[in-house]
């Protein structure tokens, strides 16, 4: 994660958080198979002990992104999905994916 720290004369007078973190489950209940489309929550504790609620297929050890100004539940991190998809011989090649970091207008 990175920070941006101002200072004047020593004295730090701004802390600039990026807008959102990625942070792993630790705790939720096990995840309701194929209920994806119900629009219904469930709470679930990030490695912070922050809990937020989440959608009901998300589970333990999965990489949320997570809001930094309403700390609330953004959506799954695709990035990490991908890797850990890459890392484990499940996917060995990817074409034509285009991730976007950043803002979008």
């Amino acid at each position: 994660m990175e920070v941006q720290i101002q200072s004047y004369e020593s004295e730090t007078i701004g802390v600039e958080l990026p807008k959102n973190v990625e942070l792993e489950v630790t705790e939720t209940e096990p995840g309701i198979k194929g209920d994806t489309a119900s629009g219904g929550t469930k709470p679930a504790t990030l490695e912070t002990g922050l809990t937020v609620q989440v959608p009901f297929f998300i589970n333990e050890g999965e990489v949320l992104v997570i809001s930094t100004t309403d700390g609330k539940y953004v959506s799954p991190c695709l990035i990490c999905f991908l890797e850990e998809l890459v890392r484990t011989g499940q996917v060995l090649f990817c074409e034509n994916i285009s991730v976007f970091q950043g803002e979008q207008s």
